[in-house]
């Protein structure tokens, strides 16, 4: 049913989280029947790790792919998802900033059609963020906020969230798209946005909970410049 896509880039010093989630997580739907993890040309132990955890969790389909140099986690996302062979593909962020179960609670909660075509489910940490939390989100807010207008404004995009690494794409959807995203780092996100309104994609936008995970290798102000000027390219792209 699931194909989980997981992107990984120098994260020795953490990737124990990703375990210890792995190991907590008990799949109460069944739903997980693939995991693919992508080294996006890590310079440390990460690989090495990965193939570990492929022997350790048999109960699951694991790939391991490996890319090298380093191209950015949008390329290695683009390229777990097209090695993708379940019907639905799901994808996270390696520190688990979203836990496994969300996709448990989103069947609770929403009632996933499962037999939906050209569909895709985005996760939305406005949404999903409790008035607690705020202040510790609240840098990430205002830019967040800021890159959206700018997003609206070039592009079109009416996402709010577009950057929320937690997404689930019908099989279709993927074929139908992703061959044609050139943005390999950061912007990757908003080209996905841009492809799947251009496609008529039917789009639903849920709430998802994001832990404030240390070490995260994302510059909020290096990374929104970089992305701004991006918005242009996407905008100027003759997509076929």
């Amino acid at each position: 049913m699931l194909s989980l896509i997981f992107p990984f880039y120098n994260e020795s010093g953490r990737i124990h989280l990703f375990i210890d989630g792995l190991q907590q997580y008990r799949n109460p739907y069944n739903l997980v029947k693939e995991i693919i993890l992508v080294d996006d040309g890590s310079t440390d132990d990460t690989l090495s790790i990965l193939y570990d955890i492929k022997k350790q969790f048999v109960q699951y389909d694991i790939k391991v792919l490996s890319i090298s140099p380093n191209q950015g986690k949008g390329n290695a996302v683009k390229t777990g998802v097209l090695n993708a062979t379940q019907p639905w593909i799901l994808c996270n962020d390696a520190d688990l900033s979203y836990s496994l179960d969300q996709i448990d609670q989103w069947v609770d909660k929403y009632s996933l059609d499962f037999a939906a075509k050209n569909t895709v489910y985005l996760g939305s940490r406005s949404l999903g963020v409790e008035n607690d939390e705020m202040k510790l989100f609240v840098h990430r807010i205002i830019i967040g906020r800021i890159y959206a207008f700018f997003i609206r404004l070039i592009t079109g995009i009416t996402v709010k969230d577009t950057q929320c690494g937690y997404k689930l794409y019908s099989h279709d959807v993927i074929e139908k798209v992703f061959p044609k995203i050139v943005e390999k780092r950061f912007a990757f996100d908003v080209e996905v946005h841009y492809l799947l309104k251009q496609n008529n994609v039917d789009i639903h936008i849920l709430p998802v909970k994001c832990i404030d995970v240390k070490g995260s290798k994302v510059n909020l102000f290096r990374d929104s410049l970089q992305m701004f000027f991006s918005l242009f390219r996407i905008k100027a792209r003759n997509y076929k």
